[in-house]
């Protein structure tokens, strides 16, 4: 959760996340269904499913599913942009997850370092936000395959 508070004068700034080690941990677990060039990523799991459902109720699902989670990538709740830079939520969790949870990549950090105290703070929820999208849009995919290989409607 991220709050911002205004008083004449005063402007105060708070955030309230998980757990950095629990974080990590499940970062790691969805990290290759975010990466597009991994054979689980979610993008692929999407095609695969246009291409091979046979079930026009399924086949409508996987696109709202597909759409929203997209549209997630692209906007999240609250829109950052510092210096006429719009921080997206896909490119801010492609710098946080290279940057802190997989390979400690010193440009990514050094980007990220450019924030400020409350931008930090925005990009993390921004980030949070992400990770919950792309959480959900992985539970509801997986249902829907669940379904479509109980009831054989894959071809």
């Amino acid at each position: 959760m991220f709050e911002l508070s205004f008083k004449p004068g005063h402007l105060q700034a708070k955030s309230m996340e998980p757990d950095e080690e629990t974080l990590s941990s499940f970062v790691s677990v969805l990290r290759p269904l975010i990466l597009e060039n991994s054979g689980t990523s979610l993008q692929k799991i999407f095609q695969l499913c246009y291409r091979s459902l046979n079930d026009a109720e399924l086949l409508r699902q996987e696109d709202e599913v597909r759409k929203a989670w997209k549209a997630a990538q692209k906007q999240g709740p609250i829109k950052l942009v510092v210096d006429d830079r719009d921080w997206r939520p896909e490119h801010l969790a492609h710098l946080i997850i290279n940057s802190q949870e997989a390979h400690d990549d010193h440009r990514h950090r050094r980007e990220l370092e450019r924030l400020g105290v409350v931008e930090t703070m925005i990009s993390r929820s921004i980030y949070l936000g992400y990770v919950t999208q792309t959480a959900a849009a992985a539970q509801r995919g997986a249902a829907i395959v669940r379904t479509g290989l109980r009831d054989r409607r894959f071809i």
